[in-house]
């Protein structure tokens, strides 16, 4: 076991408590904290020296895109210090020409220790931080920060995450830049130990002559910078850029955008599966199914080894019907990642999709495993205990559902609907009350509680319920059904007639013959009970 297995344990247990809002705060300069917040006056101070580098470089690039981008550069920094304090040296605000030499930070004890940090906003499950080559080469050490809001000229708050860090030496360079997940980041709580730990290395002043030797063979020459050289490292620092903001394109719903800048990315450096990869999902957006499948199998020839591709493809192909391809895509990438929690689940779908419940329920449970926060892998495997009519343990997974996400407004709902079939009505009003909290429009939760009511005695309540469905939704057959079968226990026939007439009317129109049949002879029995005359 080598020093990086803790830090990987305690990144996995990172991520279950941040998914969950579960982070350690500590506001103490130089300590420990996952989570730092910037705002007021420190941020007003960030703000100020990005405009002013946004007004420099305003003849080079938008001024709003210059910005933002220095802005997520200084938050990131800015985070880092406030936690590795006199360890590093300070945040730097000189506005010179060409940036900082792509070194944020070196160690105070020793400059020849270079620092990398990168801040990016976007979801857990698909943000990504990327480095390049020249930048692994001029530092020892990548940091990486999440930034929770969108970052824009007038957010009065960040909430920023150490999301983790990783010795240059351990990232896999492809043509000229990496790509990392949080998945594979260490734990951030380690980095300020790692620090300390390396040792200095010596000056180029302190370097004697046989240490030079040692250090650069006869064979080797000294590095000299060519045009051929130059203008490849513009590409790779251009292509990060592209990809960036089709990132940014992506998260603002702007697809076109995205697609424009992936294209860029692309065209700059066809190798780059990544960009393939978010070109087809742009594409799977922007309806072009046939350009996204080219895109996943483009992404899967340059790596085969990514199981993000294959988890894609199979969703793309699920879409179009061919379900084994579909499955045989997530079969192979649960080959590749057997713990990945997003493709069982995935898988789970197709199998329920496709009416196979048992293979649906294993998925689901395997997800769980992995990823037990999982809300909606506890309501879709819900889902299918009530459709094979395992109440109880349909209540349990909507349960498990509801407390991992209060605010989950289909777990009440189905949880209501299953505690009615168990007889357990009161148990059944409390959830569809729940849901109508959480959404005053939902009108099959005031029909479902109208009938719980119903079968408690309270005729009064029910009928409130199936009037209030029936604001919301004047076409809703079955709610004129439900109060018309209220209306005819209460021998209300002249209303129980009107609701059941337009019942029918609306069942035949939707060509729902059964429902329809079902109300006529409720009608029928009307018309021929003593009590219509």
């Amino acid at each position: 076991m080598d020093w990086t297995t803790t830090l990987r344990a305690q990144q996995v247990d990172f991520i279950q408590r941040l998914k969950s809002s579960c982070l350690l705060h500590c506001e103490t300069v130089g300590q420990h904290s996952e989570l730092t917040v910037i705002s007021d006056n420190r941020l007003r101070e960030l703000r100020g020296f990005c405009w002013q580098m946004a007004e420099k470089y305003k003849r080079m690039s938008s001024v709003r895109d210059v910005f933002i981008n220095n802005l997520k550069g200084k938050l990131g920094e800015e985070v880092v210090k406030a936690r590795l304090s006199n360890l590093v040296t300070e945040v730097d605000y000189e506005k010179r020409l060409g940036g900082d030499g792509k070194v944020d930070f070196t160690l105070t004890s020793n400059s020849s220790i270079g620092i990398q940090v990168k801040a990016r906003h976007g979801s857990l499950d698909t943000v990504r931080w990327w480095i390049s080559q020249e930048e692994i080469e001029k530092n020892s050490v990548l940091v990486c920060i999440l930034i929770q809001e969108e970052v824009n000229e007038a957010q009065p708050k960040y909430n920023l995450i150490m999301a983790g860090f990783l010795p240059t030496n351990m990232i896999n360079v492809n043509n000229g830049v990496a790509s990392l997940g949080i998945d594979v980041l260490l734990y951030c709580g380690g980095l300020h130990s790692y620090l300390s730990s390396l040792k200095p290395y010596k000056s180029i002043d302190g370097i004697v002559e046989n240490d030079f030797i040692k250090l650069c063979p006869e064979s080797e020459k000294p590095f000299e910078e060519t045009k051929e050289n130059y203008i490849e490292r513009q590409k790779i620092s251009l292509s990060i850029e592209y990809f960036i903001l089709g990132n940014t394109c992506y998260e603002k719903q702007d697809y076109q955008g995205a697609f424009n800048n992936y294209n860029q990315v692309i065209q700059l450096n066809h190798k780059i599966y990544d960009a393939y990869l978010c070109r087809g999902c742009t594409r799977c957006v922007l309806g072009d199914i046939r350009g996204a499948n080219e895109d996943y199998n483009q992404a899967i020839l340059i790596n085969p080894l990514d199981e993000k591709s294959y988890f894609n493809r199979g969703n793309l192909r699920y879409e179009i019907g061919d379900v084994q391809g579909a499955i045989e895509d997530f079969n192979q990438g649960l080959k590749i990642n057997p713990k990945s929690a997003y493709a069982f689940f995935g898988r789970g779908t197709i199998h329920y999709k496709i009416g196979n419940t048992s293979a649906a329920i294993d998925d689901y449970t395997q997800s769980l495993r992995i990823n037990p926060k999982s809300a909606e892998a506890y309501l879709n495997r819900g889902f299918i205990h009530y459709a094979i009519r395992d109440t109880q343990k349909a209540i349990e997974d909507f349960t498990q559902a509801i407390s991992i996400n209060p605010k989950l407004v289909e777990a009440y709902f189905w949880r209501g609907a299953a505690r009615y079939d168990k007889r357990v009505d009161k148990g059944a009003i409390v959830d569809f009350t729940q849901v109508i909290k959480l959404n005053p429009s939902y009108a099959s939760a005031y029909v479902r509680r109208g009938i719980a009511f119903d079968a408690i005695g309270e005729y009064q309540r029910a009928i409130e319920d199936f009037e209030q469905a029936l604001i919301i939704n004047p076409d809703y057959a079955y709610a004129h059904e439900k109060r018309g079968a209220v209306y005819y226990y209460l021998k209300h026939m002249q209303y129980a007639i009107r609701d059941l007439q337009k019942a029918a009317s609306f069942y035949q129109q939707e060509g729902k013959e059964e429902d329809y049949q079902r109300v006529l002879e409720m009608l029928k029995e009307i018309h021929d009970s003593p009590t219509y005359l």
